[in-house]
Order: structure tokens, then sequence, then C-alpha cells
């Protein structure tokens, strides 16, 4: 099993993650291929506005949309007439900076 990936403060607010101990020091003036990639990790959930966790989430993943951490692919809002609530189906995709070693050697995790 693969190690779970380390989150560090990364570049213009946009996380850096890894699976080593420390992030690399990397530079943008390093070659091409030395520097970090960007990568983003899709997702897609319903939010129901009645419950206060999910509302939370929901202004959490917005927020890091409005941050450039993240990007909304979609957004559709409804009532739901079943159980009197406002859901919000959201699909968006977060950022991060990877690793370019991991990316070029394979250990990097897709899917």
């Amino acid at each position: 099993m693969e190690a779970p990936y380390k989150y560090h403060p990364g570049l213009d607010g946009v996380p850096f993650r890894t699976r080593r101990e420390a992030a690399p020091d990397l530079k943008w003036s390093d070659p091409a291929h030395k520097l970090p990639k960007l990568a983003t990790d899709m997702h897609a959930k319903v939010f129901d506005m009645a419950v206060e966790s999910d509302q939370l989430e929901l202004e959490k993943v917005l927020t890091k949309c409005a941050k450039g951490q993240a990007y909304e692919s979609s957004r559709n809002q409804s009532f739901d007439q079943n159980s009197g609530t406002f859901k919000v189906l959201l699909v968006w995709g977060e950022h991060f900076y990877e690793d370019p070693q991991e990316a070029r050697d394979g250990t990097r995790e897709y899917g």
C-alpha cells in the first residue's frame, strides 16, 4: 500500500502534496522537468442545506474556489419536496502541486 500524501504550504495559495517526509526545495527558475506539476482531484457531492455540517462543508469548498485553490465545475440547486429542504449538487476540482519526481517515476497514484 502506498504512503498517504503529506500536505505542505504551496505556491500562490495552492497546497503542495508529496508522499515524502518533506517537500523538495523547488524554485520557479528550475528546469521545466523539475518544476512542480499542477494536479486536480475531482469531487461531487449533494449537500443538504438543512444539515449544518453540509452547510459548513459547502462554505469551505466555495471559499477554496474563491481563493483559486479549487474550481467549481457545476452546481445545481433544487428544493426536495420529499424532505422539504434545499439540496445542492456541486461538482468541483481541488488543485494541488505535486512533486515532479513522483509524477516521473510512477509513484503518483492515479484514479
